[in-house]
């Protein structure tokens, strides 16, 4: 079955970015009635204990990932007995997990005050607030999420995208209700496991409408298991340096500094991940297309693509990038005031962050589509350790810029540099040097006109709401334009052009590319 890539493609994008849009607004505005009802130490106490389950949420192993990846070539080959047998095993290995958190969170709630440095809210007490959190989090396995592989599979996650923007319309309603007219710490956070029931209930149904041919049924066969098994201990790997890069930069933060201070850096990580989640949409929507590709096509057409699919992704994490350069700080103060800041050189740390993070993607993309978790192991391994030794040693001389300049250089050493290089020696066997010079243009290109359009932005001196949009159409603007002027007669802007404009029903607009050179 070759899947209709672009059109799904199309469709996952509109919906993912409709999906974004309402996690990235009503969160945001959830968190700014938070913090001026409740204040920055029950905002901590959150941080805390969303990185603490985090870390027990490695006992999920991304089977996940390693079961929708298994449903590529039977999906290609419509071998539908197949597809039903990998969702039963999938069903009974998520129910083990859900009892493997529930029993190592509970293991945990004797030493939950070794997680907090100075000051907690008088009236809230650590063990139910943990449970809470813990009990979202179990939820899920226990009902039907599951399910959510095979819209995945087929390339259809506007469903999933849907179904998350509705819950997520009605929990903002109901949290920010609970804020203003009582307000009650613990009602705000009964909100989200009973809101997590409520979506898992909803996607049972929407899976079951769309796709009722199947059904927990049947065997997998063995040597199948085997290889599942292979590519779970490799994406179980892969996901505690996710994990060590993200969550233990909140808790060590937490334990060294204290709460305060990791709410200040979760505000400003909440713009990155914000930001990271309107790029992840693309991800999203062309991973199980690339998957598809990869069961039915050569390596070379498979690199040629992400070639193409990196150039404008990259392009878009530049533009990105210098936007929050020049509106990070006036934001800030906008959104939280200036006691609850970072220096101007923290928040461009910020920005290097995210612009390294985007950097390998589009390459993991294909790494999702290959399945070669189990051949990346020893990057992840040697990312976790690196990025845990960094965290201490630069994190104890100079605090929060040491933090987070230890996932810079871990993520471009060993993330980018040699995760790189593992994709390219197991699949593509060629082009490396051109991908790494690729980059490197970009790189280039994205520091020169940053470094311009910040400066262009510095000189404008007027109110903070007004400035945030002025900076903002510069921002759109200027980079633009800048990037087309650099890229527009380049054989690989031309290819790009010619090669996703008819995908986005812009084909008409072709002849007006350059011809390849």
């Amino acid at each position: 079955m070759d899947l209709e890539r672009s059109k799904n493609a199309r469709r996952n994008i509109v919906f993912g970015f409709l999906n974004r849009f309402v996690q990235l607004l009503l969160p945001f505005a959830n968190r700014t009635v938070f913090i001026y009802t409740l204040g920055a130490l029950y905002l901590g106490l959150n941080s805390l204990f969303s990185s603490v389950l985090q870390i027990l949420s490695l006992a999920e192993l991304g089977i996940g990932s390693a079961i929708v990846y298994s449903m590529y070539k039977p999906i290609a080959e419509d071998d539908r007995p197949l597809i039903c047998a990998l969702l039963r095993l999938y069903r009974g290995w998520y129910r083990r997990i859900g009892l493997a958190i529930g029993g190592m969170g509970l293991l945990l709630l004797p030493f939950l005050s070794h997680f907090v440095h100075g000051e907690v809210p008088a009236d809230i007490e650590l063990s139910i607030v943990y449970l809470v959190f813990l009990g979202n989090t179990v939820i899920s396995y226990f009902c039907f999420a599951y399910l959510s592989a095979l819209p995945t599979a087929f390339q259809r996650v506007d469903l999933t995208n849907n179904i998350a923007t509705a819950i997520q319309l009605v929990q903002f309603v109901l949290q920010v209700a609970i804020l203003l007219f009582l307000p009650d710490y613990y009602l705000y956070i009964l909100v989200f496991p009973v809101m997590t029931l409520v979506s898992n209930l909803l996607l049972a149904r929407v899976v079951r409408q769309h796709y009722p041919e199947y059904r927990c049924v049947g065997e997998v066969p063995e040597a199948l298991r085997r290889d599942i098994r292979k590519r779970i201990l490799g994406l179980c790997i892969n996901k505690v340096c996710a994990t060590s890069r993200n969550a233990l930069d909140s808790i060590c933060i937490s334990a060294f500094i204290g709460l305060t201070v990791t709410a200040i850096y979760n505000n400003y990580m909440y713009v990155v991940t914000g930001v990271t989640s309107i790029c992840g949409v693309l991800g999203a929507a062309i991973v199980a297309g690339a998957g598809n590709s990869v069961a039915l096509y050569s390596a070379e057409k498979n690199y040629q693509d992400m070639r193409k699919l990196n150039f404008a992704y990259m392009w878009l994490a530049g533009y990105f990038s210098i936007t929050m350069l020049c509106l990070y700080q006036p934001f800030m103060e906008l959104w939280v005031g200036t006691s609850l800041m970072f220096p101007l050189h923290i928040a461009a740390l910020m920005v290097l962050y995210f612009y390294i993070l985007k950097m390998g993607d589009i390459r993991s993309v294909y790494i999702d589509a290959t399945g070669i978790w189990w051949e990346t192991r020893y990057r992840a391994i040697a990312e976790s350790v690196m990025n845990v030794v960094l965290n201490v040693v630069l994190g104890y001389f100079f605090g929060v810029i040491g933090i987070v300049l230890a996932t810079i250089i871990s993520l471009f050493v060993v993330n980018f540099i040699y995760g790189t290089h593992i994709i390219f020696q197991c699949y593509f066997h060629q082009h490396l040097w051109e991908y790494f010079f690729d980059h490197g243009r970009y790189l280039l290109l994205t520091t020169g006109v940053g470094a311009a359009v910040y400066g262009f932005c510095t000189c404008i001196d007027i109110p903070l709401v007004f400035q945030l949009f002025v900076r903002f159409a510069i921002c759109t603007m200027f980079v633009n334009l800048a990037y087309f002027v650099v890229y527009r007669k380049t054989q690989l802007f031309c290819m790009t052009a010619r090669w996703f404009l008819p995908k986005v029903k812009l084909g008409r607009f072709v002849h007006y590319v350059a011809p390849d050179k």
